[in-house]
């Protein structure tokens, strides 16, 4: 007979994200959480920007990229290549507490995962603190993985395929209409239950259920 497995995620620290208010930045501002590496480098997503900046002159003077961690010389060179070195802003490494302010302080968070099929279980720990802030999350990565269950979920963002340029562009270009407009989301109450102390208070029921 097969055993009955359950499955508890990581989570984020609701304290970080209570009464934290975000900004209306002056500028359209996509944010990279981490280190990044030619592996995922998610090219896609530098065409797409590229294309939009050429095509739409109110668009390529309000958006800027943002990136915290090391940002390997590869994935630059990529990011140079597709015409995007003039919108790059390099934080380097900063502290936990900083990088929580720019992720809440952000417009689109940008998640990358490995385009291989052995990826598709592979969670980043950075998904649950992204989607704590309430901001909405562009994910690449193969498709039909936990990630994209996650986000669909949560209505927290979208996820692709490192193949859909189509697709990502257009996902850029409405969440851009939606800055420019002011449009504000709200997210789903699911999301609660990826926080640490909904997962620990489901551990505990787990553990007096065995």
């Amino acid at each position: 007979m097969p055993k009955k497995v359950e499955v508890l995620t990581n989570g984020f620290e609701e304290i970080d994200f209570d009464a934290k208010r975000k900004t209306q930045n002056s500028k359209f501002k996509i944010t990279y959480s981490g280190g990044l590496e030619m592996a995922r480098n998610p090219l896609v997503v530098w065409q797409s920007l590229d294309e939009l900046i050429q095509e739409n002159p109110e668009f390529k003077s309000d958006f800027e990229l943002e990136f915290m961690g090391n940002l390997s010389k590869e994935v630059e060179n990529s990011i140079n290549e597709n015409n995007l070195s003039n919108y790059l802003i390099k934080k380097g490494y900063v502290s936990h507490k900083e990088s929580i302010g720019c992720v809440i302080n952000s417009d689109l968070l940008l998640l990358t995962n490995f385009p291989d099929e052995k990826s598709k279980g592979i969670i980043p720990g950075k998904l649950f603190e992204y989607i704590a802030t309430g901001n909405p999350v562009l994910a690449i990565g193969p498709s039909g993985g936990d990630v994209a269950q996650i986000l669909a979920e949560t209505n927290s963002g979208k996820h692709f395929a490192h193949q859909q340029k189509t697709e990502v562009k257009s996902f850029i270009w409405d969440e851009y209409k939606n800055w420019k407009t002011n449009v504000v989301k709200h997210p789903s109450s699911k999301i609660t239950q990826y926080s640490r102390k909904a997962l620990s208070e489901r551990l505990v029921r787990l553990i007096k259920s065995l």
